[in-house]
C-alpha cells in the first residue's frame, strides 16, 4: 500500500486547513532536504528556503513551527504575500505547482471557504468562484492570503489580517470583512 502523493496531501491540508497535517508535512519535506526532522531543524530549514530560495525579507520575524499555531511565531502580512508572488510570478515553478494543484480553498465553493461562512455575501459575489485563499484563524485573529482575478484580468496576490478582535459575532465580521477587501480587488480595473 502506498500514501497519497506529497502534493495530493498537501492540498488537502491547505483546503482544510489541517495544521497536523501541515506540521508532518513540513519535517518530512525537511527530512528530505537532509536535514533533522526536530522541530528546531524543520523552522530553520523553513526559515533558510524562505529567505535563500524564495527571497522572503523575514528580518524581525520568527517562526517556530510548520504550522503556525505555536506561541513566538510571528510573520508579517508582506512575508506572506513575497511566498504568494514567488509561487504565482513564473520565478519558481515548483512552488507555482502546489499553488495552482488546487490546495489553496476556492471562494464560495471549496475547503475553508466553502462551508457557507465565507464569501457569503452579496457584496462578496465579484470574488466567488475567482479568488483562491489559505485562512487563518486564531483567537482573537483572523486572515486571508491567497490570489485573485480583477475586473481587467490582472492577478493580485493579498494577505490581509485583523487582530484584536473579540469573539464570536466580531470573529464572523471580521472575516467577512476580509472577504470584502477581497472582494473589492476583484471588482476593480486596477
Amino acid at each position: 500500500m502506498e500514501s497519497a502523493a506529497v502534493a495530493t496531501s498537501l492540498a488537502l491540508a491547505l483546503a482544510t486547513s489541517d495544521n497536523a497535517m501541515i506540521e508532518q508535512l513540513a519535517r518530512q519535506a525537511a527530512a528530505a532536504a537532509g536535514e533533522s526532522p526536530e522541530q528546531e531543524s524543520v523552522t530553520a530549514w523553513i526559515t533558510r528556503t524562505l529567505v535563500e530560495r524564495y527571497g522572503v525579507d523575514l528580518t524581525g520575524m520568527r517562526i517556530v513551527d510548520g504550522s503556525g499555531l505555536s506561541d513566538g511565531t510571528r510573520l508579517s502580512m508582506a512575508a506572506v504575500a513575497s511566498v504568494l508572488v514567488a509561487g504565482s510570478d513564473g520565478s519558481h515553478p515548483a512552488l507555482q505547482e502546489v499553488l495552482a494543484a488546487g490546495g489553496l480553498p476556492i471562494a464560495g465553493y471549496t475547503g475553508t471557504l466553502g462551508n457557507g461562512l465565507r464569501f457569503h455575501l452579496p457584496v462578496h459575489a465579484q470574488a466567488v468562484g475567482n479568488a483562491r485563499a489559505k485562512t487563518g484563524t486564531l483567537p482573537w485573529v483572523t486572515s486571508l492570503a491567497g490570489s485573485v482575478v480583477t475586473a481587467d484580468g490582472r492577478l493580485l496576490v493579498y494577505a490581509v489580517g485583523a487582530d484584536r478582535i473579540g469573539e464570536d459575532a466580531a470573529a464572523l465580521e471580521a472575516a467577512s470583512m476580509l472577504d470584502e477587501i477581497v472582494a473589492q480587488l476583484a471588482r476593480c480595473g486596477c
